[in-house]
């Protein structure tokens, strides 16, 4: 986001649209009752994370040039997956070897404010925020190795009981005018899961996530 400098004359723009796009790295974070730790230190240690991102649309709104509150609309994609499952059969059709891929589907409604620590239109900022997720459904893709050599590919889509996993939002950026009308950012964030991810306290797993947030966008009137 830029940061727009009084002058005189000059009507500032206050609003602005435009399109973001994040790849990120998460990873869990066990915290179980006693009984249940080797549940929970199963399902942590069992599923490796994968390539995610999150990308959609922002509108923004300047407060002024030191603050800015910002709203977005995400389509988010979570993936991890198993280790290779190996399987003994002597039947010929039977799996010999199975890994399995989960994508977790979000619709991500981050609401930030920006603070920006220089006073001009090209800045360093620290933002914050909070983001209510909707869990929309996973895909489970199985890709099976048969005996007798030949593969196959099996899809399973699930809805979750827990359909809403807030997290709290935290980044630093930095924005630059491209143009008078169209500037870009670069915001490293951190987001952080406040419920459990298994809609569970006792085999509780949070889920943390970082990425760098990429962005092009372009000033209202």
């Amino acid at each position: 986001m830029a940061v727009y400098g009084q002058v005189p004359g000059v009507q500032e723009e206050k609003k602005y649209i435009g399109f973001t796009f994040s790849p990120d790295y998460w990873l869990r974070s066990p915290k179980p009752n006693p009984n249940s730790q080797a549940i929970a230190s199963f399902y942590n240690n069992f599923y490796i994370p994968q390539f995610s991102f999150r990308t959609g649309l922002v509108y923004g709104f300047n407060l002024n040039h030191k603050v800015s509150l910002e709203a977005a609309l995400l389509y988010t994609n979570k993936s991890e997956r198993t280790p290779k499952l190996t399987y003994v059969s002597p039947t010929p059709t039977s799996p010999r070897e199975v890994t399995i891929i989960f994508h977790d589907i979000y619709l991500d409604i981050p609401l930030k404010i920006k603070y920006f620590l220089m006073q001009k239109q090209d800045g360093l900022y620290i933002a914050g925020g909070f983001s209510p997720n909707k869990h929309m459904f996973t895909k489970q893709t199985s890709n099976i190795l048969y005996n007798d050599g030949h593969t196959g590919t099996t899809t399973y889509y699930d809805i979750p009981k827990l359909l809403f996993n807030p997290n709290l939002i935290l980044g630093v950026g930095f924005s630059s005018n491209i143009t008078k009308k169209i500037f870009f950012k670069i915001e490293p964030t951190g987001r952080f899961l406040i419920s459990s991810f298994m809609g569970n306290q006792q085999y509780g797993t949070y889920i943390y996530s970082f990425g760098i947030d990429v962005g092009l966008f372009y000033k209202l009137k």
